[in-house]
């Protein structure tokens, strides 16, 4: 069946011989269409997503508050990450080497500061040694032993993949992701993994590994050549194009065509689905 084809259909369906000034929205109609048949019908894909964050070779967070003067002695590396509550200041420095100093204000109920970059050159002895008249928090402290083209990322926070631009034919998830043993992830702002607007796909950092995803693929409408459906799909589509085409000047027929649409997709939902065949005035089918 062909987009030709479609019309002409679409059109039989609404009594006439053919749309007229309707090829947009005709396309439309049948992009949404394919839409709810690939839904019903998922073609489906299982692919691995390698989800490795960069680890620190060295971390430390808490909550709790800290008085006065702290030294941390670290290990050598190439950059750093750190987020702290309170206002005061803190040095980075090398044995013999250079030092840098940063300043920070973030009172109680503001965002924490957030400082990053690279550590000073050199193989001395590192250290960060904080100062603060009153309390602070140093909530991450991160050192990394590679550097990145920006800050270095938060070891607590989650890595974002848009699964439509790593798959261009992505659809949707079928199943919840899972480990390559089988393990389904869990999801939750505690959990393995949330999933925004159906495709944004957020994964904590103790997921890390080889991540199996399962999705459908999209069905889409081609320029010229036949529609990527079988016989018993295409049968469905005139249903659904004409509602959408013929929505504002016949709503009670729209409703007939999109109520025999949906019985026909309950069908293709079911396992093993017999053949169903619609056939207009011409016995196209």
């Amino acid at each position: 069946m062909t987009v030709a084809q479609l019309e002409g259909a679409v059109a039989r369906l609404g009594f006439a011989p053919s749309i007229e000034d309707g090829a947009e929205l005709l396309r439309d109609a049948a992009a949404r269409a394919l839409d709810e048949v690939a839904a019903a019908r998922p073609r489906l894909s299982r692919v691995s997503l390698w989800h490795l964050p960069a680890r620190p070779l060295y971390f430390e967070g808490s909550q709790e508050p800290i008085m006065g003067e702290k030294t941390f002695s670290l290990p050598d590396g190439l950059s750093f990450f750190l987020r702290v509550m309170g206002c005061g200041s803190f040095t980075v420095k090398r044995a013999g080497g250079r030092s840098s100093i940063y300043s920070f204000i973030t009172p109680e109920g503001a965002p924490p500061a957030i400082f990053g970059g690279e550590l000073p050159p050199g193989s001395g002895e590192l250290s960060f040694r904080f100062s603060c008249e009153g309390s602070y928090r140093i909530l991450t402290l991160a050192i990394y032993d590679t550097l990145f083209s920006g800050r270095p990322p938060d070891p607590n926070e989650p890595t974002d993949y848009d699964l439509g631009l790593l798959f261009p034919a992505f659809g949707g998830l079928t199943e919840p992701p899972k480990t390559k043993d089988g393990r389904l992830l869990t999801e939750g702002a505690e959990g393995d993994y949330t999933l925004d607007n159906g495709r944004i796909l957020r994964l904590s950092p103790h997921a890390a590994g080889d991540i199996r995803l399962t999705y459908r693929r999209r069905l889409s409408l081609p320029r010229e050549g036949e529609l990527p459906v079988t016989e018993e799909e295409a049968a469905l589509l005139p249903l659904f194009c004409a509602a959408y085409v013929y929505l504002e000047d016949d709503p009670e027929k729209a409703a007939f065509y999109l109520a025999r649409f949906r019985d026909g997709l309950a069908r293709l939902r079911e396992p093993a689905s017999a053949l169903h065949r619609f056939y207009d005035r011409t016995r196209w089918g």
